[in-house]
């Protein structure tokens, strides 16, 4: 099942995919110039999930409006993020690469690298930042959470469609299993509050907010982390907790948010 979000996928994807093989079925393939991502595509991905049980689908492929951010979804109704394809693609790296990701980029998945004996690093968020470490360090693979998948050993830049046929490419050897595909894969539980401020850099500098923010990392240790990030935008700070217990990421998460507040 393909989302093509009404967007610059609808023509081409399901013709590369009906060419190798695949029967596919389309949803978001009918563009009227303003309907781009309108309540589908990788930016809603629940679209998917409820139109896949509701057919005898292997597997549903989600891209967003301009054709360079992917989702997966099982034929059990699982969405996989970036994280997840990341972790699905680097079974196929050589041994002299190594994955790029982003402050996003769940722990869990960095701890897993580290078991597996694979290099990554992280940059800012952007699938901008993470091409230009790629090409910096030689590598083949990178991403963000969001679905931006990088793979240099196919194309330039990112792409969506080929992202997703390197991904049915590992799949293929357990019978196109997405949930399988992830079995012993666990992100942490994550907690994001985007804050209205009047000045982040305000709380930014703040002593008694650093302090708490390293109180609480040290309580973590390896196992989570916080993330503080002002908006470039709009008056917002985003504060972001990993545990691998939920409710110390939630219960953080908002200890931090209010302190923020009274600031």
């Amino acid at each position: 099942l393909l989302d093509c979000a009404h967007g610059a996928t609808y023509s081409v994807a399901p013709k590369v995919f009906e060419e190798l093989g695949a029967n596919v079925s389309t949803i978001g393939t009918l563009p009227d110039g303003v309907n781009i991502n309108q309540n589908c595509g990788t930016t809603n991905p629940e679209f998917i999930r409820e139109e896949i049980l509701k057919g005898e689908y292997d597997l549903g492929i989600s891209f967003d409006g301009d054709g360079d951010r992917i989702l997966l979804a099982s034929n059990s109704g699982k969405l996989l993020d970036g994280d997840d394809l990341l972790y699905i693609l680097s079974k196929d790296l050589n041994e002299e690469s190594g994955v790029v990701g982003t402050l996003m980029t769940n722990k869990a998945l960095q701890i897993n690298f580290e078991e597996m004996n694979i290099d990554f690093c992280r940059v800012d968020v952007g699938d901008k930042y993470v091409l230009q470490k790629l090409l910096e360090k030689n590598w083949f693979l990178g991403g963000e959470p969001s679905g931006h998948i990088i793979c240099l050993d196919a194309t330039q830049t990112g792409d969506a469609i080929i992202a997703a046929l390197k991904l049915l490419n590992s799949l293929k050897e357990i019978n196109f299993d997405v949930d399988k595909s992830v079995e012993g894969f666990n992100k942490f539980p994550q907690t994001l509050i985007n804050l209205s401020v009047d000045n982040p850099n305000k709380i930014i500098l703040n002593d008694k907010f650093w302090s708490e923010v390293t109180h609480i990392e040290n309580k973590l240790g390896e196992k989570g982390r916080v993330l503080i990030r002002p908006s470039g935008t709009e008056p917002l700070i985003r504060i972001m907790v990993e545990s691998e217990k939920e409710n110390n990421a939630e219960n953080y998460c908002n200890r931090l948010a209010d302190l923020a507040s009274k600031l």
